[in-house]
């Protein structure tokens, strides 16, 4: 904060008239920094919005990258912000005598501009924060949801899939190797325990 150390230098030398101006300088250089973090500010408001609402209508699957994006600018924005809030708290504290009280509720308003964008940014990062989880719980939800039916259908096929096994080990003995019929047997026994399995899954509420 260069116009913080000035104004100190000019209150040293005893520069009233330049302390003043100092004063309004600092003032217009809080409101241009309030500017621009408003600017930065609402961009990325707007920004979070679209990206909550593809979330909201279950289009998250892509959304990881950019909300990532926006949170490293936002933790970069309140690093800087806050570091600046920080000074500027310190120096509100302790107005020097020689700081009127017009330039001191100048210098009030400023910074409680600037301390405002400050609160706004930290709502925004734990909105970002709280989509991140969320997409994290839709992505677990929709695999745990594709395994589940993966599993339904890997235990239906798994008795099919042991008739199938011991029919093709082409040994002696097996049955219906020479009756036209023994195919149609063995893909009737295959349906009747794929129905059999759903029966029993659907019996102890499994699906």
């Amino acid at each position: 904060m260069a116009a913080v150390a000035l104004l100190h230098v000019l209150a040293v030398l005893g520069l009233a008239g330049l302390t003043a101006l100092a004063v309004a300088l600092l003032a217009h250089l809080l409101d241009h920094l309030a500017d621009t973090f408003e600017t930065l500010i609402n961009d990325l408001g707007d920004q979070v919005d679209d990206i909550e609402d593809r979330i909201l209508a279950g289009r998250f699957h892509k959304e990881g990258a950019g909300l990532g994006e926006a949170r490293r600018l936002m933790s970069r924005l309140r690093r800087h912000l806050n570091a600046e809030r920080r000074e500027l708290s310190d120096i509100m504290g302790q107005l020097p005598d020689w700081c009127s009280e017009s330039d001191a509720a100048e210098l009030h308003r400023a910074v409680g501009r600037l301390d405002s964008f400050g609160r706004d940014l930290d709502l925004l990062y734990e909105r970002g924060r709280f989509l991140q989880e969320e997409i994290a719980s839709r992505l677990g939800e929709a695999t745990n949801r594709n395994l589940y039916v993966l599993s339904i259908v890997t235990t239906i096929f798994l008795p099919m899939t042991l008739i199938v096994g011991l029919f093709g080990i082409n040994v002696g003995g097996m049955p219906w190797l020479a009756s036209p019929e023994g195919f149609w047997w063995v893909v009737l026994g295959m349906l009747v325990t794929a129905v059999v399995t759903f029966l029993v899954l659907h019996w102890r509420r499994l699906f």
